[in-house]
């Protein structure tokens, strides 16, 4: 009796279609984490760019005059400018007063970032 070798052929093309599915779902997903890591690292460094350069607004004591400021809350776009609420992608919350700042990025009411910073004033005797 001879025996068709079809059946062990297709049962081969299974195994491997169901290889190949694994492997190609296990890829997509990888992607779609790394493409979320950049996402959050992008957010991430706008914001540092955004509080160290209120930071450094602060230290020149330009703060006040630099910002519109909506209750010490100053609205950023993607590229860091200063822009409305209605454009707003980032949102910086500011608390100061002589000899300390802290700022706080947030983005869609999420805190992404928070930079305090200490001023001592030197004393002269």
């Amino acid at each position: 009796m001879k025996h068709s070798k079809t059946g062990l052929f297709l049962m081969e093309l299974i195994v491997g279609i169901l290889f190949f599915s694994l492997a190609s779902a296990v890829c997509i997903e990888i992607f779609a984490k790394a493409h979320l890591m950049n996402d959050e690292s992008m957010q991430k460094s706008h914001a540092v760019k955004i509080a160290s350069n209120i930071v450094e607004i602060y230290k020149n004591n330009q703060l006040d005059s630099y910002f519109q400021k909506d209750n010490d809350k100053i609205y950023f776009n993607e590229s860091g400018q200063n822009v409305s609420l209605k454009e707003a992608t980032y949102t910086a919350q500011i608390k100061h007063d002589k000899q300390k700042i802290v700022v706080t990025i947030l983005c869609d009411n999420k805190t992404i970032y928070t930079l305090e910073y200490h001023h001592y004033q030197q004393r002269t005797f």
